[in-house]
């Protein structure tokens, strides 16, 4: 038995006639397309990471060219930023477009703590510890954007044998809008008896 699809309803007329399928490819401008943009992150003083995107939607084989962007920029301080894009080429004006903007985070770069060597002769005590670095500053930074200082110890006291102490580092109070800090450092200073 051959199947004979039943006339069209009024409601479908009125739809095929309010979007006709005048464009070469079949879609019409009624034909919903979606850009979900990816959310990222990178560090304060770096370069965006690749803008990544789920395009939804698309009939025929067509194509469109996705741009994304946003605002941060290298310089960008520490906080969220609106991912979003434009839609172009062709094919795009056969759609409706809907793009879901993402967020790129930008996080606390480090900076890193190091102490300078102290000399000390034994059966003395070592002098106080106030002495350090911070390295790692990006973007013309400087220690000016830094406030507080770290904590300095040593397991020296006048009858420690002679040797090689190293200086203990912590934090402290230092704090900064666009760094966090990292007390391992290649030159991590020792007191020496």
């Amino acid at each position: 038995a051959k199947f004979t699809p039943p006339p069209p309803t009024e409601a479908q007329l009125r739809s095929i006639e309010s979007h006709p399928q005048s464009h070469a490819n079949g879609a019409c401008p009624g034909n919903l397309l979606t850009i979900t943009m990816k959310n990222a992150w990178r560090l304060y003083g770096g370069a965006n990471p690749p803008l990544l995107y789920i395009i939804s939607g698309l009939l025929n084989g067509d194509t469109v060219t996705v741009t994304p962007m946003t605002q941060a920029t290298a310089t960008s301080p520490v906080g969220s930023y609106p991912i979003t894009a434009t839609v172009s080429g062709p094919a795009a004006a056969n759609y409706l477009l809907n793009v879901v903007d993402g967020t790129l985070s930008v996080h606390k770069a480090l900076l890193y703590i190091s102490t300078a060597n102290v000399g000390v002769t034994y059966g003395q005590k070592p002098p106080s510890l106030t002495s350090y670095k911070l390295t790692g500053f990006l973007n013309g930074d400087t220690a000016s954007v830094v406030s507080g200082a770290p904590i300095l110890t040593t397991t020296v006291t006048s009858k420690t044998p002679v040797g090689f102490y190293a200086i203990g580092v912590q934090v402290g109070s230092l704090s900064a809008a666009n760094y966090a800090f990292s007390t391992v450092s290649n030159g991590m200073g020792s007191v020496g008896v």
